[in-house]
């Protein structure tokens, strides 16, 4: 396992979700047409009463996009709120795996404004960033998220293993991108061929309205990359001391703060020592936070 070489993707915005408010009334009735024309509904329940939802081909889906028969989406639109508490506008997509370019023309069919005008008045509600890890399964890696704890282990399509609650603020989660893809591309399009099988994990850090509400909020958070390491379990495997190697023999399990619970702060010390050795060389926080202006710019680049 050591000579293999991990590589790092780019930091990217997976997905992104936020509400824009619409006060002229004029506007509001362009706006429900509009969707309406493109494909929209009615929806009988929900928090909104238009409900707009679409897939749009890319040129570079390669094997993360999956279609209807996995009853995910990558684009909806809704508007008509039920209650007057909510923005008369709401918006949820992928944007790693759309074409930005039809994104962008249906946002403006719609709106009458470019999406990234929108964004600028838009009051984020997730937002949700990732990067992958070639070369490297969840079966050799260790995630730890500060003193979050590994709140769900599911074991199909690959392991996929929750850090934090999901209705915390922020929650990481890390799963098998390979399996991921293998089951995606079994559901659909023939015609993309067979993909590559290589190893390859996905980090996917999630940050919720509390965190994010806008766009400056972005660029002024502190990286929430900070407090999240990944070990290589065979390094783990390879320590010489026999109590310190059972103590970790969970790690992947229960996370850094399950596994010290109860334990001497003597041979706390001893652990997070010991695993100082065991970090993922490729995995420097700073490094990959640096890329945000680069992730966002990529939301616009609407000629890809």
């Amino acid at each position: 396992m050591n000579n293999i070489v991990i590589h790092r993707s780019k930091l990217i915005i997976d997905k992104l979700s936020g509400t824009m408010p619409v006060t002229n009334e004029e506007d509001k009735a362009r706006i429900i047409e509009n969707m309406l024309r493109e494909g929209g509904f009615q929806a009988r329940r929900g928090l909104y009463g238009i409900v707009l939802t679409r897939m749009l081909d890319s040129e570079a889906v390669g094997y993360s996009v999956v279609d209807d028969k996995t009853k995910k989406t990558l684009l909806r639109i809704e508007c008509n709120p039920r209650s007057p508490n909510n923005n008369f506008f709401r918006f949820e997509f992928n944007p790693s795996k759309i074409s930005l370019t039809e994104f962008n023309e249906l946002f403006t069919d719609i709106t009458g404004m470019k999406f990234e005008h929108a964004l600028e008045v838009s009051n984020l509600t997730r937002v949700d960033f990732a990067v992958d890890l070639t070369g490297i399964s969840m079966n050799e890696l260790a995630v730890t998220y500060g003193k979050h704890t590994i709140t769900r282990n599911i074991l199909e399509k690959g392991i996929t293993r929750y850090i934090g609650s999901g209705k915390a603020n922020t929650q990481l989660c890390a799963y098998d991108k390979k399996e991921e893809s293998k089951f995606a591309n079994e559901q659909r399009i023939p015609e993309l061929g067979e993909p590559t099988y290589h190893e390859k994990t996905r980090i996917e850090l999630r940050l919720r309205r509390s965190v994010v509400n806008n766009l400056n909020s972005l660029y002024e958070l502190d990286n929430p990359f900070q407090t999240v390491n990944l070990y290589q379990v065979s390094r783990v495997k390879e320590l010489k001391e026999t109590n310190i190697k059972t103590i970790l023999a969970l790690l992947p399990y229960k996370g850094l703060h399950g596994v010290l619970t109860g334990v001497s702060p003597y041979y706390r010390r001893k652990v997070r020592d010991a695993l100082e050795d065991c970090k993922l060389a490729c995995w420097q926080p700073d490094d990959i936070w640096s890329e945000l202006g680069d992730a966002l710019r990529d939301l616009f680049d609407y000629t890809a």
